[in-house]
């Protein structure tokens, strides 16, 4: 299941990119950390398809510490 690519909308998703969101998820077990990593990036691909279909532009945005968002997470938000 784990080193591989997704697919989400037409956007492929890299193994480089999901193991690197694997250390948001902790588990105890490897392939279910990886599993919730593949799932978070295709959710945000997903609204990323959304906000584009929409035609939402980035507003500047900033989380409640006063960093700025980058662009795709201000256009999810958005969303």
């Amino acid at each position: 299941m784990m080193a591989q690519t997704i697919l989400v909308g037409g956007t492929e998703i890299a193994a480089t990119a999901i193991a690197a969101e694997a250390q948001n998820h902790p588990s105890d077990n490897p392939e279910a950390a990886w599993i919730a990593a593949a799932e978070a990036l295709a959710v945000r691909q997903l609204l990323l398809n959304e906000a584009d279909r929409l035609g939402i532009v980035a507003p500047e945005m900033s989380d409640p510490q006063g960093r700025r968002l980058v662009d795709e997470d201000a256009r999810i938000e958005a969303l």
